[in-house]
């Protein structure tokens, strides 16, 4: 009966391991990359504001942003209603980001398309924050999400 119980306890112990994540580790795999944060892919989850008050919702895998090591971004936009505000057409871009003091902004072929806020929930680019003007009103925000 003791070897019984011994080994009861010993594949308990064991699956409690074996069932549990390195949350430590799950973690790391969400941090932004510090010296290129923006490298990689970003869904479009969520375009809103400008004077009509557009709020559009998007489903990851629908519009795809890749920014590439090389300073190009290709998009695949696959939203084929003409009725839907989704921002840029799929293809290859040039892009920078610029920093203004403490603020980053997006530049994708010489126009700035706002300010770049990064978490580990995603990005967001607020277009009612510019380089040039600083804060101006019903411009648009656009969310992604990894």
């Amino acid at each position: 009966m003791k070897t019984e119980n011994k080994i009861l306890v010993i594949l308990i112990v064991m699956s409690l391991f074996l069932g549990c994540s390195n949350t430590e580790d799950s973690q790391k795999s969400r941090v932004i990359n510090q010296e290129n944060p923006i490298r990689g892919e970003w869904n479009m989850v969520k375009l809103q504001g400008g004077f009509s008050g557009v709020d559009n919702v998007f489903v990851p895998g629908d519009i795809i942003w890749f920014f590439n090591d090389n300073s190009t971004l290709t998009i695949e936009n696959n939203i084929e209603s003409n009725n839907v505000i989704s921002g840029l057409s799929s293809g290859v871009y040039n892009y920078s980001i610029v920093t203004n003091g403490d603020n980053s902004f997006l530049v994708i072929d010489n126009v700035n398309l706002g300010q770049c806020t990064f978490s580990q929930e995603g990005l967001i680019l607020d277009q009612n924050v510019s380089i040039e003007n600083g804060t101006v009103n019903d411009a648009m925000v656009i969310y992604f999400e990894r």
